[in-house]
């Protein structure tokens, strides 16, 4: 087994060829192939249980598990993958090809029509927003294939933006309530058209304005005490605008 861990998927498929041909019993194979694995994997064989370690299909499961090999992961290594300088164009051909495997492979696909909706699925899925993104996510999760066939993938997504019709934001009713109501008790209460519009401010006292002239002014800098209150309309001392009289 090599360093980099995708390629224990073909560690792996080389053994199975080999168990098959030698006709290895189920009770020997997970055995057989720890002396092969990498530092890491045989680190990670310490620390299982028994029952595990002693079978091959649970030890197979588990060491993927551990290295994070899914189906996005050969997928992002099939789309990101390059032709090193060292590499021939047949092994760099056989890298994709054994890329592309695997991940048909995590996703169940036998069929050219499975392989024609995984890829329109895939591209659906790429335009999606984060929210929707992990809804779906959320439901693929839950299939022992991996993913969503593509009437239930655009069904789904057409549920879910029923349901966050604005910045992919949730809305619910409820029977005798406005969206109105639902909005401000969702929102705690809280008024948003109140908290967008500025903040209502006093009329600016202009000492030059004929009215205000009529009325008194505030009396020039340093004249007066800076405890004394004035009154914005009036420009009077020793009270405030919202008590004036004039």
């Amino acid at each position: 087994m090599g360093a980099d861990p995708i390629e224990l998927i073909s560690f792996l498929r080389n053994c199975e060829q080999l168990f098959a041909v030698y006709d290895v019993p189920a009770s020997l194979q997970a055995i057989l192939i720890r002396p092969f694995l990498n530092e890491r994997a045989s680190t990670y064989l310490t620390r299982l249980d028994p029952q595990v370690s002693g079978d091959y299909t649970q030890l197979k499961d588990a060491l993927l598990q551990e290295f994070k090999l899914s189906a996005n992961v050969y997928l992002e290594r099939f789309n990101t993958c390059i032709k090193s300088a060292d590499d021939t164009y047949v092994s760099f051909a056989s890298k994709l090809t054994g890329f592309l495997d695997y991940y048909l492979e995590s996703r169940h696909v036998t069929t050219y029509e499975q392989l024609c909706e995984l890829l329109i699925c895939d591209r659906i899925k790429s335009v999606l927003s984060e929210g929707c993104l992990r809804y779906i996510l959320s439901i693929e999760s839950a299939k022992d294939t991996g993913w969503l066939r593509k009437k239930d993938l655009t069904d789904a997504i057409d549920r879910y933006m029923a349901s966050h019709p604005r910045n992919d934001r949730p809305k619910a009713f409820a029977v005798g309530q406005t969206p109105h109501v639902m909005s401000k008790q969702n929102s705690g209460g809280f008024d948003q058209a109140k908290a967008a519009s500025p903040r209502a401010m006093p009329p600016k006292f202009n000492c030059n304005s004929q009215s205000n002239k009529n009325k008194g002014a505030f009396p020039p800098p340093g004249e007066h005490d800076g405890n004394v209150r004035y009154c914005f309309h009036c420009g009077k001392p020793g009270h405030v605008m919202k008590s004036c009289v004039l």
